[in-house]
């Protein structure tokens, strides 16, 4: 969560992680995005995410290279973990190596 800039407080996580979790002493991976595309929804929408990765494609195939998306997320001031752009990967796989980022936007930015 701080990698996205949040910083809750105790009390907040414990709110989010019951309020996600389906009454599990777990959080799954889609779980934790729905939370936080909520949370997200109000920095970055979805057509804003689109737009970033979309100034990486020349050719505005709604397509980039996995490799073009680890070095995008290595471009910022947050740091992502492998596990994290892997996760991040397999929400947006289009196959044949590329992403979806207008899909993968509209799961992580909503609409």
């Amino acid at each position: 969560m701080k990698q996205l800039g949040f910083r809750p407080s105790a009390d907040d996580l414990t709110e989010m992680f019951e309020d996600a979790c389906d009454g599990g002493r777990k959080i799954s991976f889609s779980e934790f995005v729905s939370m936080m595309g909520e949370k997200m929804h109000s920095v970055d929408d979805a057509k804003t995410i689109s737009n970033a990765f979309e100034s990486f494609d020349a050719n505005v195939t709604g397509y980039i290279s996995h490799d073009q998306f680890r070095k995008i997320l290595g471009m910022g001031k947050s740091k992502f973990s492998d596990k994290e752009v892997r996760d991040f990967i397999k929400m947006g796989d289009a196959g044949e190596g590329k992403i979806d980022y207008r899909s993968l936007a509209r799961e992580v930015g909503g609409a």
